[in-house]
């Protein structure tokens, strides 16, 4: 009987055990998301930083060059007026 106890017991343990570490592991994978997107997004704005957008930029400046017989890749930029000041409100604000 007293063997029936142990062997419940341990399996209890291991099952309680077991469902940490998965949690843990949950977390672990939240957490590296979290942190992937913060170094690849501006925080006020949510869009991509310049690092992301110049290899983006070199991606496909490489995959013109593979691709296509005459390498060439279309670039739409796009200046938002007062964009620096509007960042600069939107930092203040919190």
């Amino acid at each position: 009987m007293l063997l029936v106890v142990y062997l419940v017991t341990s399996l209890l343990v291991r099952s309680i055990t077991g469902e940490r570490i998965l949690q843990l592991e949950d977390t672990l994978v939240e957490a590296r998301e979290e942190m992937r997107f913060r170094a690849t997004h501006d925080v006020l704005t949510g869009l991509w930083n310049r690092g992301v957008i110049l290899e983006l930029l070199q991606r496909e400046l490489q995959r013109g060059r593979r691709d296509h017989q005459n390498g060439s890749v279309t670039i739409i930029l796009a200046d938002i007026d007062h964009f620096k000041s509007q960042r600069y409100v939107r930092a203040r604000r919190g």
